[in-house]
């Protein structure tokens, strides 16, 4: 589970890691809903909204998210 304020990264389609050259993005709200996207088969999780490359994208599967950790 991620909290608010902190900085992810996408993960691509094929789960193998994160999306190349993608920025990073921060999760800005954490609440139960249903995930962008329609995913077939998805029941209610929880879901992120995120800023993207200075957009808000809305009801994020943390499936999708990493957080970038400090090292």
């Amino acid at each position: 589970m991620f909290n608010i304020g902190d900085i992810v990264i996408i993960i691509g389609s094929d789960g193998r890691g994160p999306v190349p050259d993608a920025p990073p993005a921060m999760i800005l709200n954490r609440y139960t809903g249903f995930p962008s996207g329609d995913i077939k088969g998805t029941g209610e999780m929880i879901v992120y909204d995120i800023l993207f490359m200075g957009r808000i994208e809305y009801a994020i599967s943390g499936e999708w998210l990493e957080v970038i950790k400090d090292d």
